[in-house]
């Protein structure tokens, strides 16, 4: 059987699309290398609120070498946004992955942007301390040649006549940096970004008076993964327009029926997902290549049957694709096959079915400590093929037959009132230690050396519960080989980094108990 890659990384060379894309700056030399340290964060609760102003976004198409949790790579076309508020001017995307819009000083000629390197930008929680995230600047002259910053400055950007923005100095790094207990880390830079005015492509959206149904999408994932989602058909004559059909939920994208068939075009617009353009751009499978992986290319438009009862399926061969400007020749951040769309008649009681691929994934650095990550997958269907509304499904633990009860300690990062234990996780909570995408999740335990660990979906309905059978596991001969590494005494924190010595306060593991010093 052909397997099928998840094209997160992979690169198709697409056809031109029916947007003008901006030229592209090109750097002129490779930037220095720098070494980055923060604190081995992951991601925690913020303690600062979004910023808001009024007003419209002005949008910039971003060039810059870019050294990020993504990785370290030239990136081409970013989509960051701006916002003028009095003498402030608020960025967004500026960072890949960071959420929080950053706050610059603005000039009074409105020129000039300044990041002060002093200026708090937001404040994260870290192991229940404040961790201060600023914007600052280093170049070139400021790197040792170990790759150490020695020294930061103020960022100061600069708007030219020419609808473009870069920094005053040339070879200029912004950097996101934390400040923590005194000591600076470097979290994420970027190099000698060139901004470029641009005006993002229409959106499609579907006619006032068009007829708009509920429909569930049902579909296979990259992974091979099934699952099912809520999402909207909406009719106007010979036009349909789909919500849901695409990676982005809440984007339509336009189709035309001629007889039974309805035909969707390749090149619409999505709107900006991770800092880049985004557009529908269905696949097909062109062959296999060496390492057994189906190979694809782009096709002119996505075709589905449409039957007497209003099921939508995809005609044979064809996939569909959420495509960016990433890379030159673009590149796909995820892609799923086939695509049947029913009616949406409600929601009805049922049985989940049982989850599956029960797993234990040991940390790597010292396996045991009691911060080992649990995974399990499982489908939003009812053992008859009901659809499961991911927002009443919930999972259920049970250690050494027990129901496992999830409270604030230790899970005091996760952003619920956990005050009041509880026995199960909704399946769309994505938080710090307990993750899920709709199609799998993982968990970490504060827990040693468990025995066994079992596993169950339960289904919530007008007061009812629904619960599948409990998959089980056990952990039989993980033990014995930890209990080998452990002829000395060690000391952990919470995520099962080796301390020297016992803390002077808070949670901490000690050959893998856990105990807490107040």
């Amino acid at each position: 059987m052909k397997k099928l890659l998840l094209l997160v990384a992979a690169v198709c060379s697409l056809a031109a699309t029916a947007q003008t894309k901006t030229p592209r700056v090109q750097l002129q030399r490779e930037p220095v290398a720098v070494k980055k340290s923060a604190f081995n964060l992951k991601p925690a609760r913020r303690m600062a609120t979004k910023r808001q102003a009024d007003g419209e976004w002005t949008y910039w198409s971003m060039d810059a070498y870019v050294d990020s949790y993504f990785g370290a790579a030239f990136q081409s076309g970013m989509v960051v946004k701006t916002k003028d508020s009095g003498l402030k001017c608020l960025f967004d995307g500026l960072f890949p992955g960071i959420e929080e819009t950053l706050s610059a000083n603005k000039s009074f000629d409105g020129k000039k942007y300044t990041f002060k390197q002093d200026q708090v930008q937001y404040v994260m929680d870290y192991y229940g301390e404040g961790l201060d995230m600023r914007v600052a600047g280093f170049g070139p002259d400021d790197i040792d040649d170990e790759g150490n910053v020695l020294q930061f400055r103020d960022v100061v950007l600069v708007k030219g006549d020419d609808g473009t923005m870069q920094p005053d100095i040339e070879g200029l790094y912004l950097g996101l940096v934390t400040t923590y207990r005194g000591n600076e880390a470097l979290y994420t830079y970027i190099c000698e970004p060139v901004f470029t005015a641009v005006t993002l492509p229409e959106l499609v959206t579907a006619p006032a008076g068009a007829e708009v149904k509920d429909y569930v999408f049902d579909y296979v994932d990259g992974y091979e993964r099934r699952t099912l989602d809520l999402g909207q058909v909406a009719v106007d004559g010979n036009d349909y327009y789909f919500k849901g059909l695409a990676l982005v939920s809440d984007a339509w994208v336009k189709g035309t029926k001629e007889g039974s068939k309805i035909t969707v075009p390749a090149g619409q617009f999505l709107g900006v997902e991770s800092g880049f353009y985004g557009y529908f751009m269905p696949v097909q499978e062109s062959g296999v290549d060496e390492d057994g992986y189906a190979t694809i290319e782009p096709v002119e438009a996505l075709t589905f049957t449409i039957g007497d009862d209003g099921v939508l399926k995809l005609d044979e061969g064809t996939a569909r694709a959420y495509a960016t400007e990433a890379t030159v020749d673009g590149s796909f951040l995820g892609i799923v096959s086939s695509v049947v769309a029913k009616p949406y008649t409600g929601d009805v009681a049922a049985t989940p079915t049982d989850p599956f691929n029960f797993g234990i994934y040991l940390y790597e650095e010292d396996p045991g400590t009691g911060y080992d990550c649990f995974a399990f997958g499982y489908v939003n269907v009812g053992t008859n093929g009901e659809f499961l509304n991911k927002e009443k499904l919930y999972y259920r633990f049970y250690i050494d037959e027990e129901v496992y009860e999830i409270c604030d300690d230790p899970y005091a990062y996760e952003d619920m009132d956990l005050s009041t234990p509880v026995t199960e996780m909704p399946v769309l909570y994505y938080g710090y230690d307990f993750m899920s995408d709709g199609c799998e999740a993982q968990v970490y335990f504060y827990e040693s050396l468990l025995e066994s660990i079992g596993v169950q979906m339960v289904y919530k309905l007008d007061g009812q519960e629904y619960c599948s059978n409990i998959v089980s596991g056990t952990l039989t001969g993980v033990k014995n080989v930890l209990d080998n590494q452990r002829s000395l005494t060690n000391y952990y924190d919470l995520q099962g980094r080796r301390l020297q010595e016992a803390p002077a306060k808070g949670l901490y593991i000690k050959d893998g108990k856990k105990y807490l010093v107040k």
